[in-house]
C-alpha cells in the first residue's frame, strides 16, 4: 500500500456528470456496495453507508480497498484551534463517475493535540488553516482509524434539477450568498452544497451526527456570512 504524508486541504465533496445522471434509471436496483453518491443506505443502528464505506465503522484501510491505495494523510488546524485528521484521495472513479474524496478520521481531542505536539512540519494554507505533517508512527496508526465522515468534490458541476432527481427534495435549504445553497438531508446524513459559480460539495456523516454539518451553516447564516 502506498501512503503519502501530505494532503491538500479543502472544505470537503462528487464528480457527477449531469447528462449521465439524467440517463440513469432511478428505479434500478442498487449495487451491493453503494457505488453511486445518491445510493446511501441507513442501518437500523443509525449508521450510514456510501461508496462501500460505513461511517463510524469502516477503517481507513478498508476504505482504501474501495477508493484506491494512493492517498495522503495529514492533521489540520484552523484559527479557532480546531483540529481534524483527514485522508485525501485525489482521483476516484466509482460507478462510472469521478471526483475527489476527503475522509475525516476518528480521533479524540487529546489524541489530536498529541499528534500536533509530535508533528514534523507545519504549513500555513491561508484563511487560518494549517496543515501538519504527521510523525511516522501517527501516520501509521492513522491507517487503522475509523472513518467518521466523507466529502466528495464533483469532477463536473451539478444543477438543481439533477440534485432533486437523484436525492429528492431536501428537508431544509440554507442559502449563503448569491451562488451557494446547501441542500440538507438529515435522514441520510448528507449536506449537498450547490454552487452556481464553483464546484459542488457533498458531505456525508452518520445521520445521528448530522448536527455537526448543520450547526456551522446556521451560525454563518445568522451572522450574515457567505460560505
Amino acid at each position: 500500500m502506498k501512503v503519502n504524508k501530505f494532503i491538500s486541504h479543502s472544505t470537503i465533496v462528487l464528480g457527477l456528470l449531469s447528462g449521465l445522471l439524467a440517463g440513469c434509471d432511478g428505479g434500478s436496483e442498487m449495487p451491493a456496495q453503494n457505488m453511486f453518491p445518491w445510493q446511501i443506505s441507513v442501518t437500523a443502528d443509525g449508521k450510514s453507508r456510501v461508496f462501500g464505506i460505513t461511517f463510524n465503522q469502516s477503517k481507513l484501510q478498508q476504505a482504501a480497498s474501495m477508493l484506491g491505495s494512493d492517498y495522503k494523510i495529514a492533521l489540520f488546524g484552523d484559527k479557532d484551534e480546531s483540529l481534524s485528521l483527514e485522508a485525501y484521495f485525489s482521483d476516484v472513479h466509482l460507478g462510472g463517475l469521478s471526483g475527489k474524496i476527503f475522509l475525516r478520521l476518528q480521533a479524540s481531542e487529546d489524541e489530536l493535540r498529541g499528534m500536533r505536539a509530535r508533528v514534523l512540519k507545519a504549513k500555513p494554507l491561508g484563511r487560518g488553516v494549517v496543515r501538519y505533517t504527521l510523525a511516522e508512527d501517527d501516520l501509521f496508526q492513522a491507517e487503522k482509524r475509523i472513518v467518521v465522515g466523507m466529502s466528495y468534490v464533483p469532477a463536473v458541476n451539478l444543477d438543481e434539477q439533477t440534485v432533486l432527481a437523484r436525492f429528492g427534495e431536501p428537508a431544509e435549504r440554507i442559502k449563503l450568498g448569491p451562488s451557494k445553497q446547501h441542500f440538507l438531508y438529515p435522514e441520510l446524513g448528507l449536506d449537498l452544497l450547490l454552487d452556481s459559480d464553483g464546484k459542488e460539495l457533498l458531505q456525508y456523516v452518520a445521520p445521528a451526527g448530522f448536527a455537526r454539518l448543520r450547526e456551522p451553516l446556521m451560525r454563518m447564516q445568522q451572522q450574515g456570512k457567505v460560505n
